[in-house]
């Protein structure tokens, strides 16, 4: 009886259908939701920006100049040295 008892447990626990799989399911389930919550998100942020940029001659101009670096005739740029890690 007390042999029984210790293999039902022992499968209850460790078979592909235990308790210790079904949990590693969960967690893996939860890790997959929250990526694809995350994903959406970023899918969201990308059609809101194809939007904006289909819509906007000044938001592609924006784009424009920060990508090529172009400038109007009447800017001046400035150019700041990078700061490295650990320096003022």
């Amino acid at each position: 009886m007390v042999v029984s008892l210790t293999l039902a447990m022992a499968y209850l626990l460790f078979s592909d259908n235990g308790l210790l799989h079904v949990h590693q399911l969960k967690v893996t389930k939860a890790s997959l939701e929250k990526r694809i919550f995350d994903l959406e998100q970023t899918k969201l942020s990308v059609q809101e920006e194809n939007e904006r940029l289909a819509h906007s001659t000044e938001a592609q101009e924006q784009i424009i100049r920060e990508q090529t670096g172009m400038v109007r005739d009447d800017e001046t740029v400035f150019v700041f040295p990078e700061e490295r890690a650990g320096e003022p």
